[in-house]
């Protein structure tokens, strides 16, 4: 599942750096530029811990229901 997490991972990153290619040519300002910059890297660090919990959720479940599947064969 961690491939899953660097598909998206990896992907989102190269539309992040198409973004701050396409602010360069839009913005005019240092200071816009920047600020637009780090929102963007917030929000894809928000995205990237999303997909991190996904995967801890998914990894618990797996987990729960193998546990449940070996109590149900000692029986």
């Amino acid at each position: 599942m961690s491939w899953f997490v660097n598909l998206f991972s990896s992907g989102a990153a190269k539309v992040i750096d198409s973004l701050g290619t396409a602010i360069d040519k839009l913005v005019t300002s240092d200071e816009e530029r920047e600020k637009l910059k780090v929102a963007l890297e917030k929000e894809m660090n928000t995205f990237k811990e999303t997909q991190l919990e996904a995967l801890a959720n998914y990894d618990r479940e797996i987990t729960q229901r193998r546990a449940n599947d070996m109590k149900s064969e000692a029986i």
